[in-house]
């Protein structure tokens, strides 16, 4: 988050994601700033959070976020290139994450996928998520506004 270029880009990546994997897009009008207070609000540990760059692309991304309980920590926003579609290569940031968690004492982690994500159900698939029971939520939109 340091470096402005990178920041920008990762920013207009993850909002473009969110918009992409939900109907109800509140985010469509936000700015990046907003956007960038909205994750900054979400806490998440920049040291151990990591964003891949290729050829000065965000190619992808998984954030992490400490938790209340001192060795478990929880995976969200993750992303993946379009022009990168390999979803290894996510897999290879995951477990480069993992093993950091590991060397920082980290004994649990948790994940939240929305299942609108294909990234997200790709990347945890060896978890088979569609056979486990789910927290389905849903908004009812007022068209009368």
């Amino acid at each position: 988050m340091s470096n402005k270029d990178k920041k920008h880009l990762f920013l207009a990546k993850m909002k473009a994601d969110y918009e992409q994997t939900h109907m109800n897009k509140p985010v469509e009008k936000f700015t990046l700033k907003d956007w960038e207070g909205i994750l900054k609000n979400d806490f998440p540990d920049e040291r151990l959070s990591s964003v891949l760059f290729i050829n000065g692309e965000v190619a992808a991304y998984i954030m992490l976020h400490r938790s209340n309980k001192i060795s478990h920590y929880e995976i969200s926003w993750v992303g993946l290139d379009e022009t990168y579609q390999d979803i290894h290569l996510l897999k290879q940031l995951l477990f480069y994450q993992l093993r950091g968690l590991q060397k920082n004492g980290v004994q649990t982690v948790g994940i939240e996928v929305d299942s609108t994500n294909p990234v997200a159900m790709d990347l945890f698939d060896f978890l088979d998520l569609n056979d486990k029971r789910s927290w389905d939520s849903y908004i009812r939109v007022n068209d009368n506004n």
